[in-house]
C-alpha cells in the first residue's frame, strides 16, 4: 500500500486511533501512521504529547473510559451490555428477597424460574429460558459476567447486534433442553449455557468469515483454549455438562447457518439462517415434548404418600391427656390403615418404568420405613391395650430403626458413603444436584 493509499484511506476510516506515545495509529497495520503531520483528523497538542507525564494521565483516562464503555449500550454494541445488566439486576432482586450472597436454596430458585425437570413436564417450559438470567451465588454470577463482557464484544461486532440476542436465546434454551433431557432431578440455573452457545457462534464465524488470516489463527486459538477449558471444569460437582455442551453445540451450528461455506447470495443465507433456527426450536420442542413422564408421575405420587403419611402420623399428634381408647381408635382406624395406603402408593411408582437408579432406591428405603411404622404401631397398641411395659425394649429398637431410615433419607452419610435425597411434599422440589 503506498503512502498516498494509505492517506486516503485513513481519511475514510472510522477505525484509526490516537495513541499518545505512538502519535495516529493506522487500523490497517495497527503501526504508527509515518504520515501523521498531513492527516486531517489529527488532534493534539505535540507538545502535550511528549510530556510524559501527559502520556501517563491519557493512558489512564483512555483505559478507564475503554472500561466503562463496556457497561453502557451504543450503536454497535447493544445487547451485550443490555444482558449483562439483566442477569446483574435480577441477582440484586434475588438477594433482596431474602436470597443467599453466595448459596441460594434449590427451592428458592425454583420459585425464581430455575430448569428443574418435574416443573417443565408439568407444562412450565418458560423455565428453559428464565433460568439463563438466574445464578446461584455471587461466585457463580461474575464468572459467567466476566465471560459474556469477553465474547460479547466481539460477536456483536461480528454479527450484529439483533442476531447475538438470537444466539442468546436460541443456544441459552437449547442448552436448558439437554440438560432437562440429561437431568431427572437437578436444579439448573445460569447464563453459562448461553454464554457457551456465544462462543459457539464465534468459533463458527471464524471458521467461515475471518477478518484476515492472522487474526483468524489467533482469535480462534483463543476461543478453543477457553472453551476447552472450560468444559475441562464442568466435570466439577455442581457444574451442569449437559448444558454447557448443547450450548456450545448449537452455538457452533448457528453460527455457521450465518456465514455458510461456499454460498454468497444473501438472501439464501438469510433463509437458510432461518431454518436453522426453525429446526433448532423444533429439535428443542420435540426433546421437551418426548421425555417420558414418569418423574413427573413420580413426583405426583410423592405428594400423596406425602399427605398420607402425615395423616398416618396422626398418633403422635394425639393429646397427651387422651383416653387409652382414643389412642387404639386411631392406630386402628387412621395409623395402620394409611401406612397401608402408603404401601399401595410406594408399589404404584415400582411400576413406573423410566426411574433413575437413585429414585429406585430410596423406593426400598421408603418400603422400609413404612413396614418399620406398620410394625411400630402394632407394637404400641399391644402395649395400650393389655397396659404392659413387655413391649417397650422392641418399641425403642423399632424407633431406632426409623430414626436411622429418616436420617438417610435426609441426605446423611451411610456406611456406604450414599446420599438419598429428602422426601418432599412438594414435588420433591428439595432435591439437590445429582
Amino acid at each position: 500500500m503506498t503512502r498516498e493509499e494509505q492517506l486516503r484511506f485513513c481519511k475514510v476510516c472510522e477505525l484509526h486511533s490516537f495513541d499518545p506515545k505512538k502519535g495516529m495509529i493506522c487500523s490497517l497495520t495497527g503501526d504508527r501512521a509515518t504520515f501523521e503531520e498531513d492527516c486531517p483528523d489529527f488532534r493534539g497538542d505535540r507538545t502535550l504529547v511528549e510530556s510524559p507525564s501527559y502520556q501517563d494521565k491519557k493512558s489512564k483516562k483512555d483505559t478507564f473510559q475503554h472500561f466503562t464503555e463496556l457497561f453502557a449500550p451504543t450503536n454497535g454494541y447493544f445487547i451485550t451490555p443490555i444482558l449483562f445488566h439483566i442477569n446483574l439486576l435480577v441477582f440484586i432482586i434475588m438477594l433482596i428477597a431474602g436470597a443467599h450472597l453466595f448459596f441460594p436454596s434449590p427451592d428458592f430458585l425454583i420459585a425464581w424460574g430455575a430448569n428443574f425437570s418435574i416443573d417443565v413436564l408439568d407444562g412450565e417450559y418458560w423455565r428453559l429460558l428464565s433460568n439463563t438470567f438466574l445464578h446461584s451465588g455471587l461466585l457463580h454470577l461474575v464468572p459467567n459476567l466476566i465471560a459474556l463482557l469477553f465474547v460479547g464484544p466481539l460477536l456483536e461486532k461480528n454479527i450484529g447486534s439483533l442476531r447475538t440476542l438470537v444466539a442468546y436465546f436460541v443456544t441459552g434454551i437449547a442448552a436448558s433442553a439437554v440438560s432437562f433431557w440429561w437431568h431427572d432431578m437437578t436444579v439448573s440455573v445460569g447464563a453459562s449455557g448461553a454464554i457457551f452457545g456465544l462462543f459457539g457462534v464465534k468459533i463458527a464465524t471464524l471458521l467461515t468469515n475471518p477478518p484476515n488470516r492472522r487474526e483468524q489463527k489467533r482469535l480462534l486459538n483463543t476461543f478453543l483454549i477457553l472453551v476447552v477449558y472450560n468444559l475441562m471444569g464442568g466435570f466439577q460437582e455442581g457444574i451442569d455438562m449437559a448444558a454447557h455442551l448443547g450450548g456450545l453445540l448449537s452455538g457452533i451450528v448457528y453460527g455457521f447457518a450465518i456465514y455458510p461455506p461456499f454460498i454468497r447470495i444473501k438472501w439464501v443465507r438469510a433463509l437458510g439462517e432461518s431454518l436453522v433456527v426453525i429446526l433448532l426450536g423444533a429439535g428443542i420442542y420435540f426433546t421437551v415434548v418426548n421425555k417420558p413422564k414418569d418423574m413427573l408421575e413420580y413426583a405426583h405420587l410423592m405428594d400423596q404418600f406425602a399427605r398420607t403419611e402425615h395423616t398416618a402420623l396422626r398418633l403422635y399428634r394425639t393429646s397427651y391427656d387422651a383416653s387409652p381408647q382414643s389412642y387404639l381408635y386411631t392406630i386402628n382406624n387412621t395409623g395402620i390403615p394409611n401406612w397401608r395406603a402408603c404401601k399401595i402408593i410406594l408399589s404404584q411408582a415400582d411400576s413406573l418404568e423410566n426411574l433413575p437408579p437413585g429414585i429406585r432406591e430410596r423406593n426400598e428405603l421408603l418400603h422400609q420405613y413404612v413396614d418399620l411404622r406398620i410394625q411400630s404401631y402394632k407394637q404400641i397398641f399391644k402395649a395400650i391395650a393389655q397396659n404392659s411395659n413387655e413391649y417397650d425394649g422392641q418399641i425403642q429398637n423399632l424407633t431406632k430403626q426409623i430414626d436411622s431410615l429418616i436420617n438417610i433419607l435426609a441426605g446423611e452419610p451411610t456406611a456406604s458413603d450414599k446420599n438419598i435425597e429428602v422426601i418432599s411434599s412438594e414435588k420433591m422440589k428439595a432435591l439437590l444436584n445429582q
